[in-house]
């Protein structure tokens, strides 16, 4: 390596709108711990709907004799490409992987471009790299990165669980990645920093050692001291922005650090949002009462339900109280101050169509903003791969699996239309009257109306992006053709197109609009000049709404609308 060592770490993310952790924390490591070693390290942040020819160019340009690649799911196919012409272009670069797509890989026969490997952790390992190569020694393929050890066997966190705070392995004195060379890079964004999802990690490791997840392939919790998480969480809501999602695996593992940290959240004067991943069946009540008091919109939870198969959950080694999680999900749903999205997922063992039916009646009727219904995925290095179901997955990213012993090709086509309608229909938040109305009154439950209706939309050629006037046109054909009653159906699509779209413009013309302009114009005096309104009147239940156009609620994605 020269005198002054070029070292390029590069970002390749799903899209452009996140803000990488990796590369940053890698970056810190080494300008911290690599002072007057000369080391020169740059952060190339890209994305995979970028030219590949472009992100080459800029690579061949920078200079950089060292080329890092955090590898993932959604990046390795890319990042294969770009590798292999980075080596031709210039072969005397080393080129350095990390991330949890090559940490469990077998077969290196794919990546002859690289020079070296790290498992695992990579900030110890990564520098270690940088030293080896300054010093002129032999790198080897594979290095381990630093691995945590728990001292004792862990506990689960419903029966008290202990956590560490990681400083037998140096993790709670890593450097901050929240730098000056951090923030500035916003700077010089295409996305103003107001635009960025940002992620932030306060904890490494799960308390879970959930078969399907990478978590079953390690073990141990490292926390990061509370007073530090606080004042890097300042830093980026000073700094301006306005989403930053937790990547900790299990954030209320630890309740009581869990609540303090939502407390200290719910203090910020900021319209920032903060996401989390979380474990419903490990919520307290006193972790109840500090998510109450915060203020709207201020979180969003993402909460594993994962299946409802008591045969299923042993199978994967998952340890939850589903009974208690769906419980407490209605709990946080009704305090009407935080999104609630829920996830499960189809073709882990023993899930047959019916069972994971089950799973999605229950999810829905939990009144959730958003269920996300996911498949299978055998990731790389999760205990998974060791169990004997019959699974049938691809071989490339992101290795979803087909069929199993219990779910065949058919089951997982049906699974695959009421993901789309759910998503479409459900997590929009634009029909969720009508689609109470018709679970309620049509159906024996959720997941009958959305396959029913998918079928339908299918049958008929259409697309689930369609139109918002189209979507509830297709809607009330759907439902009238199976004999539901005509005017309660144009009673409840209307109140969801009056409540979601502005004034009701995308409601069917074979719905029959009634304002009162009258009433509208009385009302109207007691709004700003500026704050559109309108007054309608439905006949099924023979009352006048009035809709307050000025801004949606955050949580259920609709406008404020009343009885007049």
């Amino acid at each position: 390596m020269s005198k002054q060592s070029k070292v390029l770490l590069m970002s390749v993310d799903a899209k452009h709108f996140h803000k990488p952790l990796a590369v940053w924390q890698l970056k810190a490591f080494v300008d911290n711990k690599g002072k007057g070693e000369n080391f020169l390290v740059e952060v190339l942040e890209t994305n995979i709907n970028e030219p590949i020819d472009e992100i080459v160019r800029r690579i061949c340009f920078s200079g950089a004799e060292v080329v890092g690649f955090s590898c993932y799911i959604w990046n390795i196919e890319v990042v294969r490409k770009i590798g292999e012409l980075v080596k031709k272009l210039l072969p005397n670069a080393k080129i350095i992987l990390g991330g949890p797509e090559v940490s469990f890989e077998k077969d290196l026969s794919n990546f002859k471009f690289a020079d070296c490997i790290i498992r695992g952790a990579g900030e110890i390992a990564f520098f270690d790299i940088l030293q080896k190569i300054k010093n002129g020694e032999r790198l080897p393929a594979i290095i381990q990165g630093e691995e945590f050890k728990p001292p004792r066997p862990l506990v689960h966190p419903s029966k008290g669980g202990e956590f560490y705070d990681g400083t037998n392995c140096g993790f709670a004195e890593f450097p901050t990645p929240i730098t000056s060379h951090y923030l500035n890079s916003f700077k010089t964004d295409k996305l103003p920093i107001d635009k960025k999802l940002v992620y932030y990690q306060s904890v490494r490791g799960c308390p879970f050692n959930c078969a399907f997840c990478l978590s079953s392939a390690s073990a141990g919790i490292l926390e990061l001291p509370l007073d530090r998480v606080k004042s890097e969480l300042l830093q980026l809501v000073e700094a301006g922005v306005k989403v930053i999602k937790f990547v900790d695996r299990t954030f209320n593992a630890n309740k009581n650090r869990a609540i303090e940290l939502l407390q200290f959240i719910g203090t910020l004067d900021t319209d920032c949002v903060f996401h989390f991943e979380m474990s419903p069946d490990l919520f307290s009540e006193d972790l109840f009462k500090a998510i109450k008091k915060l203020p709207k919109a201020r979180v969003q939870f993402e909460l594993g339900i994962q299946s409802t198969n008591p045969d299923t959950l042993k199978a994967v080694e998952r340890k939850t109280d589903t009974k208690k999680a769906l419980k407490n999900i209605e709990k946080l749903v009704g305090f009407n101050n935080c999104h609630i999205h829920i996830s499960i997922v189809a073709g882990l063992p023993f899930e047959t169509l019916n069972t994971f039916k089950d799973a999605v009646n229950a999810c829905i009727a939990t009144k959730a903003q958003a269920v996300q219904l996911g498949f299978l995925k055998l990731l790389k290095g999760a205990k998974i791969n060791d169990l004997k179901f019959g699974a049938v997955f691809a071989s490339f990213p992101p290795y979803e699996a087909y069929k199993t012993d219990t779910i065949n090709l058919d089951d997982f086509a049906i699974l695959k239309r009421v993901e789309k309608a759910i998503d479409r229909f459900y997590n929009s938040g634009g029909f969720s009257e009508t689609i109470s109305y018709a679970i309620q009154k049509l159906f024996t439950g959720a997941f009958d109306f959305f396959n029913s209706f998918a079928l339908f939309l299918e049958q008929k050629g259409l697309a689930f992006n369609m139109s918002l006037n189209c979507a509830y046109s297709v809607l009330r054909e759907f439902l009238i053709k199976l004999g539901g009653n005509t005017l309660e159906i144009d009673h409840y699509i209307k109140l969801d197109c009056y409540s979601f779209d502005r004034g009701g413009l995308s409601l069917p013309n074979s719905i029959k609009r009634n304002p009162d302009k009258a009433l509208e114009k009385t009302l109207k005096q007691n709004y700003s000049k500026n704050t559109p309104i309108t007054v309608e009147a439905f006949l099924f239940d023979n009352t006048k709404r009035l809709f307050i156009y000025d801004k949606k609620d955050k949580i259920i994605n609709k406008f404020t609308h009343k009885p007049t």
